[in-house]
């Protein structure tokens, strides 16, 4: 039998066994003291919840507060939980990515063997892709632990104006096109703001800053209304696929079959001219189309170049 299958084993055993000692584990494996023992250092390592009672009449336990109970799947409920795991293998980073990956693994082991191999012939007939390639999110598990304890996180957080040092309390994080976000109050623009997890660094816990309670109270349920702007600009442009490589918001591209892309993409009123000098930089792969504040900005903008360098057009006397 091989290591991991014996410590599946073990695992799967501890809910049963309530308070046991190293000779009663050995005696039950059929192994030796030392090596029973080595095995529970290991899913000790793993994350298993094991409490050590020294001297006599101890031992060790499950902690029973952090493992479920025995939970029954039908094999059809054990499949679509194997391929749930499966469809998010393209995402590089997961809040819970050591969990899930033990969860899965235990939950392969305990199919039936004919379940297993048909689950083993669907993986080279079934396939789930997000549609996008994932980047590294290091800030991932900080911004969540922050939404679920309502606290306030300091992070660095890379914009179109650069790197800002941003306070934010998160109300959650989703998955989207490979993408992780997080909806979250800013505490610097006093105001609710969507930010792109794998643009954030040096996160950490912000104990200085009081936490807000309505803010704690939100959900992704309220998505929505929390980031209603009824003022708000949208940038829309058409973009070659030179300009869909070049302007890297690919968030809020939607691409076509050849590889262009038609941008929408929301901004502040005060941003129009760092998108207008985006835009023109782009020249001739972005045509932009709206909003008019932004029309007229790079309108006059191009006027200026075009009578700031008409003197050196000129023709000489």
């Amino acid at each position: 039998m091989s290591k991991s299958r014996r410590l599946i084993d073990v695992l799967m055993s501890l809910p049963r066994r309530g308070a046991f000692t190293v000779e009663a584990l050995a005696a039950d494996l059929g192994v030796s003291q030392r090596t029973a023992l080595r095995y529970l250092h290991e899913l000790s390592e793993l994350g298993v919840p094991l409490a050590a009672r020294p001297g006599p009449g101890g031992g060790y336990a499950l902690v029973r507060d952090r493992v479920l109970p025995g939970i029954s799947f039908t094999i059809e409920e054990a499949v679509a939980l194997f391929f749930a795991f499966h469809a998010l293998r393209s995402y590089k980073v997961l809040p819970f990515a050591m969990d899930a990956e033990a969860a899965v693994d235990k939950l392969r082991q305990e199919l039936p063997e004919r379940v297993r191999l048909r689950v083993d012939a669907l993986t080279g007939r079934l396939d789930f892709t997000t549609g996008a390639v994932s980047p590294p999110a290091p800030a991932l598990g900080a911004v969540l632990q922050a939404a679920l304890d309502g606290t306030v996180v300091q992070l660095l957080y890379r914009s179109a104006r650069g790197d800002e040092l941003r306070r934010i309390q998160p109300i959650g994080v989703y998955g989207q096109n490979g993408l992780w976000y997080c909806p979250a109050w800013c505490f610097d623009r006093q105001d609710y703001r969507l930010f792109r997890v794998d643009r954030m660094s040096r996160a950490r816990p912000d104990a200085a800053v009081v936490p807000r309670p309505d803010v704690a109270a939100r959900t992704l349920a309220d998505l929505g209304s929390i980031l209603a702007r009824p003022k708000a600009l949208v940038l829309e442009a058409d973009l070659t696929p030179e300009g869909v490589r070049r302007f890297g918001h690919d968030d809020w591209v939607i691409l076509a079959a050849d590889g262009s892309g038609h941008l929408a993409m929301p901004i502040e009123e005060g941003d129009v001219p760092l998108f207008g000098r985006m835009l023109l930089s782009l020249a001739p792969h972005a045509v932009a189309n709206g909003p008019k504040p932004l029309l007229d900005w790079m309108e006059e903008r191009v006027r200026w170049l075009s009578d700031h360098y008409a003197p050196a057009r000129a023709p000489s006397a």
